[in-house]
């Protein structure tokens, strides 16, 4: 009787520590809006973008096709900086939704709009995500990489949801 109760206190155990809790998602939203927030935000989001997006290009160079009608070849363009900036308000709104109903619906109108488009894969959402990881990891002082990781995979199973892998 005591190995079942053991065993389960280890399942109970291995399922909570691999998802997004409440701690999990106030650590993140803490230390994204640090981030986000600060006085010279608008210039420090398309650098901070920018630099994901040339070490995303550099995991996956083929990706860059995907990206042709926002002037990827031109990074400085102002197409490009709009599309930086657009993907980044993303994540800042679904970050920030951690843990309120209207993640849901946010997390499935993303996901709708990149079925849409040709070429997206699951597998660029996992490269993307490890690329924001190592990012955020050099720039955030008391970067809780768990907390993210936790955070990050359910976020990362809704938008690759019916993507091919």
């Amino acid at each position: 009787m005591m190995s079942v109760v053991f065993l389960l206190g280890l399942v109970a155990y291995a399922s909570a520590s691999s998802c997004c809790s409440y701690g999990d998602q106030q650590k993140v939203k803490a230390q994204w809006n640090s981030l986000w927030n600060t006085p010279d935000s608008s210039t420090s989001k398309i650098i901070f973008g920018k630099e994901v997006f040339a070490r995303f290009f550099e995991v996956d160079p083929e990706s860059k096709s995907l990206f042709g009608r926002v002037k990827v070849e031109d990074p400085d363009s102002p197409e490009f900086a709009g599309h930086v900036i657009r993907v980044l308000t993303g994540l800042d709104l679904i970050i920030n939704l951690m843990g309120d109903d209207a993640m849901d619906a946010e997390l499935a109108h993303l996901n709708t709009q990149h079925l849409a488009r040709e070429g997206i894969t699951g597998t660029h959402f996992t490269e993307m995500f490890k690329v924001l990881d190592g990012s955020l990891r050099q720039v955030l002082e008391e970067y809780d990489s768990l907390s993210w990781r936790y955070c990050f995979r359910g976020l990362g199973a809704a938008l690759r949801d019916g993507l091919p892998a």
